[in-house]
């Protein structure tokens, strides 16, 4: 995926009220992600940022679950634990297609997040038939058996 092909697709504010309702109020982590978010990334330590870094990307997959829902897409699987490899979430649209969608997100002005291109380039075929790929291989789909996706959510 090109950067610049993410910088041309559409863009949509998401309702604070949404991210908030995505947010553990008793949690230390969802507290330093919501002063991050609300303040800037310039109000945490170098050390918070790092322990930021991991519920940015749980936030932003919370976020676009949501976003889908209210689209009647129904959530199949979602990626729960930390550090996976694979898809973050794969939905069934009303009309009955599969969505994989791998989610990237945010909280730094201007930046786009990028898919991995590490051995192989995240959402290609050969990425998402990985057998390390538990979305897929725990719904028995394969990459012609779906549609994919990447959203890019910017919460700051």
């Amino acid at each position: 995926m090109q950067v610049s092909a993410v910088r041309q697709s559409a863009a949509f504010p998401i309702d604070a009220v949404l991210v908030e309702g995505c947010l553990d109020p008793d949690s230390a982590t969802d507290e330093l992600f919501s002063r991050g978010w609300r303040l800037g990334l310039g109000f945490l330590s170098h050390r918070e940022r790092c322990v930021v870094a991991g519920v940015i990307g749980h936030v932003a997959e919370s976020v676009i679950e949501l976003v889908l829902n209210r689209l009647e897409w129904q959530v199949l699987w979602h990626f729960t634990g930390p550090g996976g490899h694979g898809v973050d979430l794969v939905f069934l649209t009303p009309d009955g297609n599969v969505f994989a969608v791998e989610v990237k997100g945010t909280l730094v002005s201007g930046r786009v997040p990028r898919l991995s291109r590490r051995e192989m380039t995240q959402m290609s075929s050969a990425w998402v038939d990985k057998a390390d790929n538990p979305g897929m291989a725990e719904l028995e789909l394969h990459s012609e058996d779906i549609y994919g996706a990447v959203a890019a959510v910017k919460t700051g």
